[in-house]
């Protein structure tokens, strides 16, 4: 998500937690822990009740994947993913979780 007005705590709290992620993975990593950070896209929640209808439809149609919204299951996936012994070599990483939406 890029800058957005109104949302700069939200936003500044989300680019806090990719440095601290990156700075964690090399304290824990010579113990075997692994530190990650998924970062949502635009995903139907609570939060986006408040969000005009217009930006959600404009986001929607700009996701490549299927062109709609993310869900919390498929966050939940990723974040299961992550868990899990399959990704054991992935450290210190964020995880854009947006339907090729935030590809970079």
């Amino acid at each position: 998500m890029g800058a957005i007005s109104e949302y700069s705590v939200y936003l500044a709290s989300k680019g806090g937690l990719e440095v601290l992620t990156r700075s964690w993975a090399y304290e824990f990593g010579p113990a075997g822990h692994t530190v990650n950070t998924v970062s949502p896209g635009t995903t139907k929640s609570d939060m986006l009740d408040q969000v005009p209808a217009e930006f959600l439809e404009k986001y929607s149609k700009m996701t490549p994947m299927e062109n709609r919204l993310g869900t919390g299951e498929d966050i939940a996936y990723i974040v299961s993913w992550l868990a899990g012994e399959e990704s054991r070599w992935i450290t210190g990483q964020t995880i854009a979780a947006a339907g090729g939406l935030a590809m970079y």
